[in-house]
């Protein structure tokens, strides 16, 4: 059995949380599975970072077990709270989600992923103003935490703020690679649930504001990953006329709706925009 000192497990989970920002979940599993087969006995901290990672794979109800088994094991621990309503927001059961939240913040007031993920649920249940006080008190408390911007234009997005997009930006610009993974398979979650919906949204944005290049972003991906190419450049074009600073940003999630899409060949048929290749 394996005994590790205060600062051995310390550096376990500072390396876990290197490798979990960077997106490498497997990695993440894997170094779990090995202390917690050899280990004295179970840490909540291992298993919740395990349950974050198989979230983080679409994998809930792995992760659903785990984060509960984090809870049974330290009941003070808040980030175990947080991470079920994170997985709670996930599969839709918002109330229990934000509960989850509220006593991952009675146990740790400034546990700023504890905001942001009752944002996030916030968002969905449509209780707007609340969702974007949790995100901004979650930038607060941490102003590093890329997510909480993103879920802040979400917020701001929504409630017809033009400033969501320079929280997108920002969210882009603190972790590239995370930011268009998350935001190109939530529009494909959105796509496949209600892309009826998705467009209607994304046009009402636009009729009350034709430069809206969040909504031009946002439809424009949706129509790539539907297939309609013609449409997605049309978007595209305009997005790059308003804002040709955001080629980068459009250009890689582009890259990555094709990939989810598994058609990466049909980029070629855009050409030439206006503004250069995407």
């Amino acid at each position: 059995m394996t005994v590790l000192g205060s600062s051995e497990v310390s550096a376990f989970l500072a390396r876990l949380d290197v490798l979990y920002k960077h997106g490498d979940f497997t990695t993440v599993i894997h170094e779990c599975d090995k202390l917690l087969r050899t280990a004295a006995s179970p840490s909540a901290a291992v298993i919740c970072y395990r349950a974050r990672a198989y979230r983080s794979q679409g994998k809930l109800a792995q992760a659903l077990s785990d984060a509960t088994e984090a809870v049974r094991i330290d009941r003070t621990y808040a980030m175990a709270h947080r991470t079920l309503g994170d997985i709670y927001t996930i599969s839709g059961n918002i109330r229990a989600a934000i509960e989850c939240c509220d006593e991952a913040l009675r146990l740790d007031p400034t546990l700023a992923e504890a905001y942001n993920t009752r944002a996030g649920a916030r968002l969905i249940a449509n209780q707007l103003q609340e969702a974007l006080a949790d995100s901004q008190q979650a930038i607060r408390l941490d102003p590093t935490l890329w997510t909480a911007y993103l879920t802040r234009a979400n917020a701001r997005y929504h409630l017809g703020d033009a400033a969501a997009d320079e929280d997108y930006v920002t969210s882009y610009q603190m972790n590239p690679a995370m930011y268009v993974k998350t935001v190109v398979k939530v529009i494909n979650h959105q796509v496949r649930q209600d892309k009826n919906g998705l467009l209607a949204n994304c046009a009402m944005h636009l009729r009350n504001n034709p430069g809206d290049v969040c909504s031009l972003i946002r439809r424009g991906i949706a129509f790539l990953l539907l297939g309609r190419e013609d449409e997605a450049k049309g978007d595209f074009d305009r997005y790059l006329q308003i804002k040709p600073t955001g080629q980068d940003r459009l250009q890689q999630m582009v890259d990555e709706a094709l990939r989810l899409r598994g058609s990466v060949p049909a980029l070629h048929s855009f050409g030439e925009s206006s503004t250069g290749q995407w």
